[in-house]
């Protein structure tokens, strides 16, 4: 199945500073934000866990919300 795309007029409102919007990306993103900044570690019982780093996908989310911000536009 693939994944719904972004339309163009949620990325312009996103460009543009609306919350809204930008929030709509971060959740389209999120999945993708989350398995970036998991990282698997062996707890104390010897088994290997996976766990999200919450600084990191901090990061990688308000790095996505500056770049939206600055991304050039055309319409095709």
């Amino acid at each position: 199945m693939a994944a719904k795309k972004i339309d163009y007029d949620t990325i312009l409102a996103c460009k543009q500073g609306d919350s809204e919007a930008l929030n709509l990306v971060l959740v389209h993103y999120d999945k993708m934000i989350t398995d970036a900044a998991s990282k698997t570690i062996i707890n104390d019982q010897g088994k290997k866990v996976t766990v999200v780093d919450p600084e990191v996908k901090q990061n990688i989310q308000q790095t996505l919300m500056l770049r939206h911000q600055q991304f050039s536009l055309r319409k095709l």
